[in-house]
């Protein structure tokens, strides 16, 4: 199910904006786990932090938070990165407190 190219391109998108939003020399963590359907790709950063209310539209075409709209972006990163994950029967997750950064796990189907 896995396109290496597109999978990259959603794992990426995620990488930048961990990187892009979080402080100068703070750290970003990836961390693998397989579990018996998907493996978990988590991708944690120390940046702004996202509201729980704007859970569901950071994945919307163009949206663009409050807080990060001081960047640069389109609001493109996170939407095409769940459409590619969803192409490939996974999906994109997050959690999230402002001022304290954010985890976003990226679930892969194991075997179809």
């Amino acid at each position: 199910y896995h396109n290496p190219k597109w999978t990259a391109e959603a794992i990426g998108n995620i990488l930048e904006n961990a990187v892009k939003y979080s402080t100068e020399y703070s750290h970003v963590r990836i961390g693998i786990l397989p579990l018996d359907i998907y493996t978990r790709i988590t991708i944690t950063d120390a940046g702004m932090g996202i509201p729980e209310r704007e859970y569901p539209k950071i994945f919307q075409r163009f949206y663009r938070g409050e807080q990060a709209e001081a960047n640069d972006g389109s609001g493109l990163g996170l939407y095409l990165s769940q459409l590619i994950l969803q192409s490939e029967k996974g999906y994109v997750t997050v959690a999230s407190k402002p001022g304290e950064g954010s985890c976003f796990s990226v679930f892969l189907l194991n075997q179809g």
